[in-house]
């Protein structure tokens, strides 16, 4: 510029960028690049010297990004998306970017185009051509084109410039006295705060209104040049507005999650939650305009501007109604559900019964396969004792080729098991010993009981169950005056492993270890004779207890000490 010899630089640029709280393009202020402020500075000196008044300290220059960001990595392309594919380009990937976008913006808009209608699997749609003649973001070119038709085009292209600029309503001047605080729009409470500029607010806001108001002549298709009459408002002219928004919003409907709460799930099941000063306080469907970032505990986003929908609004083609199958986590069953569902966003839903049985069989047979230890009857007695005699067995006599109780062994008794059942509990209940046993040979069943018996029968008569809960080592608990007579230690497995005993003092504490009963007889029997025989007179305590008879219980004895032969 002739003249140019000093620039006063604040250091901030505005840029036009994607606003994900609304899908739409927006200018924000941000910080300059060094590549930017060099390039403002040699404004001042291109015809003389001159000087350049930096507004920011030489640390914070320090800070500065080396260089911007270039606008097509930053904007919305779904208005480049949609016009290229109305010149008729088809392959995004192929066509001769001068800098590239990134592909995940491109995959966006594309998808965003395709659930407004604008593209089909085939390419650009009728409706996606007309769009492409507005100069607006596809989104409000909807908006407009559906007002337009539901007679409501000079609302509905307010409503697309106050969304397309700098909110005005959003400030604290803008509030008008009297202003609605429930409404079936937030949009129409904006509306309202426009309306009224003239009276309630600054002399600011009533330039923004009157810019407001030209963007909407120039994007009036074919009107070009025509004022903006005031409308006369009616509810009738609120449904179609409200009908118009949600049209153009019909991929971000959601449903509240009970009466009168400010939660909601959307489309795509995205949690969000309405911002208190929505006016939109009770509607059960509303579209959320505006989306905010994430925050709070539940990490749910703010919906900052809403419109609320009625249910005969939504179009017959975009619902389904389909009865599903789910496994209730809580009550660990299978249960049917009869819904119905705008795209993915369930709108009822009514528990209903089961009719087709195989397939719950299948879906719980499924489930219980990946979560096997909480279908397996773990608190039985009979179960967990048989899993033990056949781990033990597989691995100390692999010749008998005892099966191990592993997951896949599991997985294929469950199919047997699973057919009637529909819940957790019910597999729990089935008699999993039993089928297990029946899957093994003849021999393998004989060899089981032979080789790792539930039970040992000892001198006494009486049958102790077997601990094999350590697979290399079966332990047998019992009274020493059980086994009086018994000279050498069981052995299990054809005789390749012996018993550990644990010999029980009368109060029924282990008072010696031993896999060598023999020993145990021969060298510590003695001792453990004198220590205890004076503490339990009533018991036997023979001196050669290999021969001795082995006693149940207690014997009778004549006196207050008894001498034990």
């Amino acid at each position: 510029v002739d003249g140019v010899t000093g620039v006063i630089d604040s250091g901030w640029v505005k840029e036009s960028s994607a606003d994900p709280s609304t899908g739409l393009e927006s200018l924000t202020l941000t910080r300059i690049s060094r590549a930017s402020a060099e390039q403002r500075a040699g404004r001042a000196g291109r015809q003389a010297p001159g000087w350049c008044l930096r507004l920011w300290s030489e640390h914070d220059q320090r800070g500065l990004k080396e260089r911007g960001r270039p606008e097509i990595r930053r904007a919305d392309l779904a208005w480049t998306v949609l016009q290229l594919a109305a010149w008729g380009e088809r392959d995004l990937g192929q066509f001769p970017w001068f800098e590239p976008p990134e592909a995940s913006a491109l995959t966006s808009a594309e998808a965003a185009l395709t659930r407004l209608g604008a593209l089909a699997s085939d390419g650009i749609t009728p409706l996606g051509r007309r769009l492409a003649e507005f100069p607006l973001h596809p989104r409000l070119a909807l908006l407009v084109l559906d007002g337009e038709r539901r007679g409501v085009a000079d609302e509905v292209a307010l409503v697309a410039a106050l969304l397309s600029d700098r909110d005005p309503t959003a400030t604290p001047e803008s509030r008008i006295s009297g202003a609605r605080t429930s409404a079936q729009s937030d949009l129409l409470v904006k509306l309202d705060s426009l309306r009224s500029a003239r009276s309630s607010s600054s002399s600011t806001l009533l330039r923004t209104r009157d810019s407001l108001l030209d963007v909407v002549r120039r994007s009036r298709a074919g009107d070009s040049g025509m004022p903006v009459a005031s409308p006369v408002w009616t509810e009738e002219k609120e449904e179609r507005l409200q009908r118009s928004i949600f049209t153009a919003w019909a991929d971000r409907l959601a449903r509240r999650r009970e009466p009168g709460s400010d939660r909601a799930v959307m489309v795509g099941g995205r949690g969000v939650r309405l911002a208190r000063e929505s006016s939109v306080k009770e509607a059960e469907l509303f579209v959320c305009v505006s989306l905010g970032d994430r925050s709070g505990p539940r990490s749910e986003a703010l919906v900052r501007i809403a419109s609320a929908v009625e249910r005969e609004w939504l179009p017959p083609e975009r619902l389904r109604e389909a009865t599903v199958l789910e496994f209730d986590e809580e009550r660990e069953r299978v249960v049917a559900h009869r819904r119905t569902c705008f795209d993915d966003l369930v709108l009822d839903d009514k528990e209903i019964p089961i009719r087709d049985t195989e397939a719950a069989g299948a879906l719980l047979l499924k489930i219980a396969a990946s979560r096997l230890t909480e279908v397996l009857p773990l608190d039985n007695q009979e179960w967990e004792s048989l899993l033990a005699r056949l781990r033990f067995l597989h691995h100390a006599c692999p010749d008998l080729a005892i099966p191990a109780p592993i997951e896949a062994t599991f997985t294929e008794l469950l199919s047997s098991l699973s057919g009637s059942a529909k819940s957790f509990g019910d597999l729990r209940r089935a008699p999993w010993r039993e089928s297990f046993l029946g899957a093994l040979s003849h021999a393998q069943r004989s060899a089981l009981d032979r080789e790792a018996p539930e039970r040992l029968a000892v001198p006494s008569g009486n049958q102790i169950r077997l601990d094999y809960s350590d697979p290399a080592q079966p332990v047998l608990a019992a009274r020493i005056q059980e086994l009086f007579g018994l000279a050498e230690t069981p052995r299990l497995a054809r005789g390749r492993v012996p018993v550990l005993l644990h010999l029980l003092a009368p109060n029924g504490r282990p008072q010696q270890v031993t896999a060598d009963l023999s020993s145990f007889w021969k060298t510590t029997y003695a001792e453990v004779r004198k220590e205890l025989a004076a503490r339990y007179p009533r018991h036997s305590w023979p001196l050669d207890p290999t021969t001795a008879p082995a006693e149940r219980r207690p014997r009778p004895r004549s006196g207050t000490r008894t001498r034990n032969h």
